[in-house]
């Protein structure tokens, strides 16, 4: 378990994001209502997939609250932006343009709107994305580079209003539905990324050989696609496609630690907010991610990861007593109740089963649950001394044998 100066460093790490002036700036100046998506009771929801069976995803997306969507957002396209252009540069040039911009999955918003997509046949940026919340603010900027001659690192960069569809279609060159007028035209047939995609975003972020630019370039794609991606659409997404864009960020995560001598800390910490702010990944996937970044969760993220308790849970029986620990399975960061000395009987067949609506709305047990991951992790290590037992057996028996062929 980490001391106390470990998780204050590791807090530190993620508050840098919330101490940045560039992002300090939205906090003060803006103005408008942020409304998120709070679970509501009464939704009509379609709970039920294709086959009949329930649906994990649309549950998981009204247990807890989400970030708000912004394909509502006016998208500007900034042409002729030099091949090394990192997010850090053009922060500063929107900064001393006086353009107010939200990125890094900051407050009020908690969105990220600056997109650097990688044409993957060139392996390098052509385009820059821009997304304002109204189109006032679109307008202004538009006139500012068209009144001024803008440069950025030596070459001329040109405004022009874009579109979303135009943005998908840059972030997400092999999907193959499409977005008009505000809407979805595809099914969950068609994966927003390809496994060619896949494979060059990660070769990307791995590759030690490639300059620093073209790291941090993957790592601001992956961003950006897990910004974009419609997961309030949850109807047009599959489990799978969930999983897959999860084992990216993961691995995007990893392939950092890896290069954390090239890279900045603070590009880990923007990766890893914008992956506990996807609101189809699962509390388990969301530690997950932190466990391989080796950081805690912020606590102006926590409404976006834990899944809410029941009241059942947050009122303690007479008879139990609440402690905090740090248990080494799903369960992270959540007080566990402990009760008597008897033990807990394990759920038998018919009784106490789970079902996906209970262990992801979390109206179960938990504590009956931790028993039952404490057996399961007790018959493992039983598992893994036999194993060792049967390669112990098999050694000496070989050595029998040599020593009689001798």
């Amino acid at each position: 378990m980490p001391d106390n100066e470990t998780i204050k460093m590791m807090m530190d790490s993620l508050s840098l994001l919330n101490d940045d002036p560039k992002s300090g700036d939205i906090n003060k100046e803006t103005e408008y209502l942020i409304e998120y998506d709070a679970p509501k009771k009464n939704a009509v929801l379609d709970m039920q997939s294709d086959d009949g069976q329930p649906n994990s995803l649309a549950i998981l997306y009204q247990s807890r609250p989400n970030v708000p969507s912004t394909f509502q957002y006016t998208v500007l396209k900034l042409k002729g932006a030099p091949w090394d252009t990192s997010l850090s540069d053009l922060l500063g040039y929107l900064k001393d343009a006086n353009v107010q911009i939200q990125h890094s999955h900051c407050g009020p918003f908690f969105t990220h709107a600056i997109h650097l997509p990688i044409v993957v046949q060139l392996a390098r940026i052509c385009d820059i994305y821009l997304e304002f919340p109204t189109r006032e603010q679109a307008l202004k900027t538009i006139h500012y580079f068209n009144k001024h001659d803008c440069v950025l690192r030596g070459r001329r960069i040109y405004c022009s209003e874009s579109s979303q569809a135009e943005l998908l279609g840059a972030l997400f060159p092999s999907w193959k539905g499409v977005y008009d007028e505000g809407k979805f035209i595809s099914d969950k047939s068609q994966p927003f990324l390809s496994r060619d995609h896949i494979n060059f975003l990660l070769n990307t972020c791995r590759n030690q050989r490639c300059p620093v630019v073209k790291v941090e370039q993957g790592i601001e794609n992956v961003i950006s696609i897990l910004s974009k991606i419609p997961w309030h659409e949850h109807e047009h997404i599959s489990t799978a496609q969930r999983d897959h864009l999860f084992e990216l960020t993961k691995l995007a995560i990893e392939a950092f630690e890896a290069q954390k001598q090239r890279l900045q800390r603070i590009q880990k910490c923007r990766l890893v907010r914008a992956g506990l702010c996807v609101p189809l990944f699962s509390e388990k996937q969301k530690l997950m991610m932190l466990q391989s970044a080796k950081l805690v969760c912020p606590e102006d993220l926590k409404r976006f990861v834990y899944m809410p308790e029941s009241p059942e849970q947050k009122t303690p029986s007479p008879k139990s007593s609440t402690k905090l620990e740090i248990t080494p399975m799903s369960i992270v960061g959540r007080e566990r109740r402990s009760s008597s000395n008897s033990p807990t009987p394990i759920p038998m067949h018919g009784q106490g089963i789970l079902s996906l609506q209970e262990v992801l709305q979390g109206t179960f047990d938990r504590k009956l649950l931790t028993e039952v991951l404490q057996l399961q992790q007790e018959a493992m290590e039983l598992d893994r001394k036999r194993s060792l037992l049967m390669k112990r057996q098999f050694q000496l028996v070989a050595s029998l044998l040599y020593g009689s062929a001798q």
